[in-house]
Parts: structure tokens; C-alpha cells; sequence
């Protein structure tokens, strides 16, 4: 699972980046809607601030953070 921490504080998760980046979109679009976020612009935050989350590691992602 990958995941993504919205500044506004909106957790992301999706099965891939790909997918990731669409709910990244989508978020932009419901919640920021005066931010205007290319496809580009939404792979590449993906890319750099995307982390692989793992369900069975009770809220903790691959860095050690809490998702708390």
C-alpha cells in the first residue's frame, strides 16, 4: 500500500502509485480547489513524498512514524 500525507492533514492510501496519484488529483480537486495540480505536478509529489504503509505495523508506516 502506498500513502501520502496531504498538508491539510488528509491521509492518502492507495494500492500504487498510479492509483496514488489519481487520489492525489482527486483531493486537490474536492478539498483545494484554488490549487491548480497538473498530472505532472501530482506524479511528482507522489514521487517525492509517497511511503509504503503496511496495515499489520498498527499505524506506523516504513519510516517509523505514527500515523497519529
Amino acid at each position: 500500500m502506498r500513502a501520502l500525507d496531504c498538508d491539510c492533514g488528509e491521509h492518502l492510501e492507495a494500492a500504487d502509485d498510479e492509483a496514488l496519484t489519481r487520489k492525489v488529483q482527486n483531493h486537490m480537486e474536492q478539498s483545494h480547489p484554488d490549487t491548480q495540480l497538473s498530472e505532472e505536478e501530482a506524479r511528482s509529489l507522489v514521487s517525492d513524498k509517497a511511503y509504503t504503509s503496511d496495515p499489520q505495523d498498527e499505524g506506523m508506516d516504513v519510516r517509523g512514524h505514527s500515523g497519529a
